[in-house]
């Protein structure tokens, strides 16, 4: 097992994310010694809202190191076994149950290669969770996977979800060959019926004629409700190719305009191009350059230049922004009608350039009670990483902020504190971090992140871990112990008796 076999993307920053190859082995064997000896059980998991990218919240699990590494390893006895119960490669992308990285850019080329005059677009609601453990079971012995393992597994999954049956922990990789291989009959369903389709994770995309994916339409809701799962109407829909394409051209071009311009004139209009491309694009409800292939991420790679005033012209359009979200949120509460999510998408996009400038001063004018919403947690984590170490009292600033609106979430904290990395040396976020940890709500995320964070700048007295440690919840105790190590340091011995060989092993190999 690596690090990253355990590693939860919607909860970064646990204890134990960065181990390297020697202690990730040495905790292996730690927990093969407590399985032997009988000491693992596993403990039900901490539930966290995750922010999402497009706004709301999903469920994701705060899980302890040794449940993330069980189920890692029981899911890896079964890999195999799903990868060749799957349909081709160039139909499901991604997950399989061979490791392999995500597969975005396929997932548009198929659509883009097709000379078919429309586009279906399929999302599953709240996928993930939905997924009943007698069903999974069921693909899994399908797959002829071991039953002893399969077996162990749904025993696993029930106790961790307190018994109900239903769910997989969202943000481990674990969850994802099993989250594939439960809609293996849909992808033959759709593969029989000589359907023109590619999925990944649980977007599908498939071409035809309009009759044709009205009848695909109708086959995958059929499909999908013998699995119990259910459509996502809102992001489901039957487009024209020429529209889909002329949405995802007009964002291209955008981005390219700008890496080829030759002035900060050219570079100052190509802004305002990007921003009103990713606006119209959010009629298509995808996820694409504003979110898995960021403008960040594509001017990293070109290395494109930045110019004062790009900065102060993102300014002027994000504040813009903010004025339209507002003005939609009150039209939205007043008629009860959607709110209108263009300034959304602009407002995520400038913050990631403005992450790609790394100028700290908009800190001090970014409208708190706008980027304290979730849907802002991505984006401004990478304007906070990139302008702390050169600004920190303006972040800090803009953090208090954002903490006094009391609207963001424990996962966008960790996300917060995460991207802090060790700037601050001098305390300009002791107060922010000592104000989370005193805080008497059940915010434990945020509060043990805090914690951490102080602790790690020997800044903690150990009457207070005394006292959070007899509060926080059992999955959550690693965290607990990593803090504990900073303050009140046990030896391994001691601490493998108290709390078992698998956590004496982790804080040992987190605290070097």
């Amino acid at each position: 097992m690596r690090a990253e076999d355990v590693r939860s993307d919607l909860l970064p920053g646990r204890v134990g994310d960065r181990l390297g190859a020697k202690p990730m082995a040495g905790i292996c064997a730690a927990f093969r010694d407590d399985i032997e000896t009988g000491r693992y059980e596993p403990t039900p998991a901490h539930e966290v809202d995750v922010p999402k990218t497009n706004g709301g919240v999903r469920p994701a699990a705060a899980l302890r190191f040794a449940d993330r590494l069980a189920y890692a390893a029981l899911v890896e006895r079964c890999r195999a076994e799903i990868e060749a119960s799957l349909v081709s490669e160039r139909t499901v992308l991604w997950p399989r149950g061979a490791k392999s990285d995500k597969q975005w850019l396929e997932l548009e080329g198929f659509v883009s290669d097709s000379e078919d005059t429309h586009v279906l677009s399929v999302d599953i609601q709240s996928f993930y969770d939905s997924i009943r453990h007698d069903i999974l079971a069921d693909a899994l012995d399908r797959a002829d996977c071991d039953q002893a393992v399969v077996s162990d597994l749904r025993t696993w999954l029930g106790e961790i979800t307190g018994g109900r049956e239903r769910g997989l922990p969202q943000g481990l990789a674990a969850s994802d060959p099993l989250a594939t291989v439960v809609l293996a009959p849909l992808d033959q369903a759709l593969a029989s019926a000589g359907v023109r389709f590619v999925r990944h994770g649980d977007d599908v995309r498939a071409v035809g004629s309009l009759t044709e994916v009205r009848d695909t339409a109708r086959l995958v809701r059929d499909q999908l409700r013998s699995l119990e799962l259910t459509i996502n109407d809102d992001k489901t829909r039957v487009l024209r190719h020429a529209t889909y394409m002329d949405r995802r051209n007009e964002v291209s071009g955008a981005v390219r305009g700008y890496l080829e311009a030759s002035d900060h004139v050219e570079r100052h209009s190509a802004i305002f191009a990007i921003l009103d491309a990713l606006g119209a694009d959010v009629e298509l409800s995808w996820s694409w350059y504003h979110d898995t292939l960021s403008v960040r991420e594509v001017m990293d790679s070109i290395g494109s230049p930045w110019d004062p005033s790009d900065t102060a012209a993102l300014m002027i359009v994000l504040k813009e922004a903010a004025q339209a979200e507002e003005a939609s949120a009150r039209l939205a509460a007043r008629w009860a009608t959607p709110r209108d999510p263009s300034g959304t998408v602009l407002m995520q996009t400038g913050i990631a350039m403005l992450a790609v400038a790394g100028a700290a001063e908009p800190a001090d004018e970014l409208d708190a009670r706008i980027v304290a919403r979730p849907e802002y947690a991505g984006p401004l984590s990478s304007y906070i990483e990139a302008t702390a170490p050169e600004n920190p009292s303006a972040v800090a600033g803009l953090l208090q902020r954002i903490d006094d609106t009391g609207e963001a979430y424990s996962a966008q904290w960790l996300r917060f504190y995460e991207a802090l990395g060790d700037a601050g040396e001098h305390g300009e976020f002791d107060n922010l971090a000592r104000s989370h940890l005193e805080a008497t709500d059940r915010n434990w995320m945020r509060r043990l992140r805090a914690a951490r964070f102080m602790a790690h700048r020997d800044n903690l007295d150990a009457d207070r871990v005394a006292d959070i440690a007899s509060q926080a919840p059992a999955a959550l105790r690693d965290d607990v112990l990593s803090i504990m190590s900073h303050t009140t340091p046990q030896p391994p011995d001691t601490l493998a008796k108290n709390e078992g060989a698998t956590a004496a092993a982790l804080v040992t190999a987190a605290s070097v």
